[in-house]
């Protein structure tokens, strides 16, 4: 792709400033003549300055303070912000804890008494219980994650990655147990959740990037590393590097025995590829055991010499194969568990049996099947309730499992393979009834006739219909929207509004199908089946177009700001929530170019011309009235980096979009989300909620029991 540049910078003071900044008040944006020639197209980038890193760079840091001082002097002028938080805080604070990892004589965990703004990780043996990892010691503001770790086969050492600020990048710990103690110096490059320790314990496998590149820069090639205990980086020896030049995950999983698995593929699952690794033998290179497919390989474990995978190849609801790590590409799976009525979410092994755990509607299933292909019946589990995590380890007699709802806090379970029986390991104390609130699942039309699920709960006493309704997007990736309990949501329920979620598709509800109907320019699904969802919703009279809130974070923030610019008057209020704005320059920044299978290649003519048709930056139609919209974002996501969010609400503040107002939350000392404090999240959506209460009118009604 040829790319012609002409850069004019404007005045600073823009002696023509746009309407809308002068009539609401924003603060004025500079505005640059940055046009890029795309295959003979023109695209203008009048905010390109933006991009730049504002930790770096002092024009974009004095922009960035500018738009948060107007943003804040916004919402802490808004009535009933008290309650708001009360409501937030009341939703969260019960104790809660995580199925537990077991591994030797040790039980492993994280707990969290109800307010603190990290989970602890705890160890549990025959002498009880002790706090492995405190991140809250870690840094003042509790920006410090801790959110993946595994301990070592036997028990003895734990395995953990540190995040800074919510960001991806990530350094790898080692404590030994017995004396508490970090026994390796951290390991660095890591960006990805994708570690693990040999079977024997003395070995970490890990993909690694290259240290050099910027905070925001698209980086280089990953590779996997073996890391020898005791041993420097340094003398790591390097396995298996990323063939595709940048546009892969890699992820190293060890077996029981002496294979190491190693699945390459797309981030969308939509092509996966897995090779084996003989470590007995020191020159052996990578056997490829599948190559080629359009289909997701998602390893799970292995037992017996087998290895064992959810796949959807030929199930797009998902299926269970094992595999001999030594039998070459040409080998025919095994399936172990079929296809099933419900979209495959996990599996676990467990003794000598794989668990499967399906969703089918608002409600999960947990199927036990043996490793010799024996079907040993469903899980007992009550209606309504999802699964939301899952832990087994093949070999161990029992698993634990979490099960909530939208509107019911969640609960742990141990079952015994051998007996049948489901025991309550943990139950939460909260101060609410779930016998007060409703739960029940619809179906909206979308244009091309396809079905959509809307999930939705609210009080049973909010009063009469129609009421405020927080509609959830994400619809990508094919992933689904968790219907388990989430103290976000539940505390806009116990405010007195309806919280709705548009299974919408191009995520994973409906199995891969469902997900491959809204890739790439098929997003355009996915909008028109956001804009079904909210019809519905207003002509049952659950909700008004004036009282409807488009909600979404990352993929979904991205989707409801496309669909606002489809459809700016169902919608009263939109809040993106670290939203993808720019898909034409996305593949320049972190990890954007391993979206393209999912999003398109804006260096292919046809794919640039469909990603035009939706980009939410390139689609802001002037002239008609948008819902009054709050954008937030983070100096720290280094996944979705905030030039998006800096660069759309920059253009929504200078188009002429009617009354309502266009704002930017940036948080300092966060990233994308993930392992953000506890008390991050309630500033945060006290804010957030506060916003929208204000723009639907909602009058909060604090819930009693």
């Amino acid at each position: 792709m040829g790319v012609r540049r002409a850069l004019l910078v404007l005045g600073a003071a823009l002696a023509a400033a746009p309407l809308a900044a002068q009539t609401f008040g924003y603060p004025l944006t500079r505005r640059v003549a940055v046009v890029d020639d795309h295959f003979e197209r023109k695209v203008a980038d009048p905010y390109r300055w933006l991009e730049a890193d504002p930790r770096k760079d002092a024009s974009v840091a004095a922009w960035v303070a500018e738009q948060n001082a107007f943003t804040r002097r916004y919402l802490d002028g808004l009535p009933n912000r008290d309650i708001v938080r009360r409501a937030i805080v009341r939703a969260w604070d019960f104790e809660k804890r995580s199925p537990s990892r077991v591994r030797g004589n040790r039980s492993f965990y994280e707990r969290n008494s109800g307010l603190q703004n990290q989970n602890v990780i705890v160890m549990r043996d025959g002498r009880g219980e002790r706090v492995l990892v405190d991140p809250n010691a870690l840094s003042a503001n509790g920006s410090a994650v801790v959110h993946d770790w595994k301990p070592s086969p036997d028990g003895t050492k734990l395995l953990f990655a540190v995040q800074a600020n919510g960001g991806d990048r990530r350094r790898l710990h080692v404590i030994d147990i017995a004396s508490g103690l970090d026994s390796e110096l951290p390991l660095d490059g890591i960006r990805t959740p994708a570690f693990d320790w040999s079977a024997d314990g003395r070995t970490i496998f890990y993909t690694r990037y290259p240290t050099t590149a910027g905070d925001m820069a698209a980086p280089a090639n990953s590779s996997i590393y073996a890391h020898r205990l005791g041993t420097p980086q340094s003398e790591d020896a390097r396995l298996f590097d990323d063939p595709s030049g940048g546009e892969l995950i890699l992820w190293p999983r060890p077996t029981d025995g002496r294979w190491l698995i190693i699945e390459f593929g797309t981030t969308d699952g939509s092509r996966s590829d897995v090779s084996a690794i003989d470590l007995d033998d020191r020159g052996a290179r990578p056997v490829p055991l599948v190559t080629g497919l359009k289909a997701s390989w998602r390893y799970i474990g292995s037992r017996n010499g087998r290895v064992y995978f959810v796949t959807s190849e030929g199930a797009p609801r998902g299926r269970v194969v094992a595999l001999d790590p030594a039998g070459g590409s040409k080998q025919v799976p095994v399936t172990v568990a079929p296809s099933g009525p419900g979209s495959i979410q996990q599996a676990v092994l467990a003794s000598e049996e794989v668990i499967v755990r399906s969703l089918e509607g608002l409600r999960s299933h947990l199927h036990r099947y043996g490793l010799d292909v024996s079907d040993r019946g469903e899980i007992a589990l009550p209606p309504l309730t999802v699964v939301s995590a899952l832990e087994g380890r093949a070999g161990q007699p029992a698993i634990f499992y979490s099960l909530s709802s939208l509107i019911m806090p969640p609960t742990l379970y141990r079952f015994d393979l051998a007996s049948k029986a489901s025991t309550v390991v943990a139950r939460p104390k909260a101060d609410w009834n779930p016998g007060n609130f409703v739960l029940r699942q619809v179906q909206a039309k979308s244009s091309d006739g396809t079905m959509i699920p809307v999930t939705l709960a609210y009080r049973k006493d909010a009063g009469k219909r129609p009421a405020p309704t927080m509609l959830m997007v994400y619809g990508g990736w094919g992933l689904s929207v968790d219907v388990a309990f989430t103290e976000t949501r539940f505390a806009w329920m116990q405010l007195g509004g309806t919280f709705a979620i548009a299974h919408i598709r191009g995520g994973g509800e409906l199995g891969e199908e469902w997900h491959r109907a809204a890739i790439k320019e098929g997003h355009l699904k996915g909008i028109e089946d956001y804009a079904a969802a909210a019809r519905l919703l207003q002509a049952t009279g659950v909700t008004t177009p004036a009282q409807t809130i488009a909600y979404g974070s990352s993929n979904g923030g991205m989707m409801a700001a496309a669909t606002i610019n489809s459809y700016p008057e169902l919608f009263g209020a939109a809040i993106p929530r670290v939203p993808v704005t720019d898909l034409v320059r996305f593949t320049q920044f972190t990890s954007g170019r391993t979206w393209i299978p999912e999003m398109g290649d804006p260096a292919d003519a046809r794919e640039l011309t469909g990603l035009l048709r939706w980009s939410p930056l390139h689609n802001i139609a002037a002239g008609r009235r948008y819902p009054a919209v709050l954008v937030n974002t983070a100096l720290g996501d280094d996944r979705v980096v905030p030039m998006h969010s800096f660069k759309y609400v920059a253009a929504l503040q200078a188009a002429d979009l009617g009354p309502r107002p266009r704002l930017l939350r940036i948080e300092q000392d966060a990233g994308h989300g993930e392992g953000k404090a506890v008390g991050q999240l309630v500033d945060e959506f006290t804010d957030l909620w506060s916003f929208a209460a204000v723009q639907t009118g909602l009058k909060p009604r604090p819930y009693t029991r």
